[in-house]
């Protein structure tokens, strides 16, 4: 059961309905055969020549070569496919990074252990702002610990964004 929030997917211009879900369609098959899933999805003109941008990620970080070969990959099935895309289009594939939204329940158990920002859609305490170490995470709420060792369960549904803190 999928619950949060989802994959952010973001188009302007020349694709309608159907082919945006055969286009992702496409993109996720690429990605499952290479142990990789799609975080974000972006096509938008920029110029002249509009851009498709997707942001992978995978258990363990994701790697330049992955990048490169999921590129290769998704090139060579939309170079064929004119009916889903502009024949002419920019492609980029890369990670979403340290800083990256965390969404899905996937994303906080991903994440489990490891220090994260969490802005709410209504208060807890006088609080819509936690940080917190990454408890657990069940289909329905998030468990962090703050530093001074209070626990916080939070609903999914609740959570307006959260990202990771990336420690340098």
């Amino acid at each position: 059961m999928a619950v949060g929030l989802k994959p952010l997917f973001l188009f302007f211009g020349y694709i309608k309905m159907k082919p945006i879900d055969e286009l992702k369609s496409i993109i996720d098959s690429v990605l499952a055969n290479n142990n990789l899933e799609l975080v974000e999805l972006y096509y938008r003109p920029e110029g002249r020549v509009p851009i498709l941008r997707i942001f992978i990620d995978k258990v363990g970080g994701t790697k330049i070569s992955d990048c490169e070969k999921a590129s290769r990959e998704i090139e060579a099935i939309l170079d064929t496919r004119q009916d889903l895309i502009s024949p002419e289009y920019n492609l980029e594939v890369s990670s979403p990074g340290l800083d990256r939204p965390l969404k899905t329940q996937k994303d906080f158990q991903r994440v489990r252990g490891k220090s994260i920002e969490v802005h709410l859609l209504t208060p807890i305490g006088d609080s819509t702002i936690l940080e917190g170490r990454v408890i657990d995470c069940g289909e329905e709420y998030l468990r962090i610990e703050a530093s001074s060792g209070d626990y916080s369960n939070i609903l999914l549904k609740d959570i307006l964004k959260a990202k990771q803190i990336a420690k340098i």
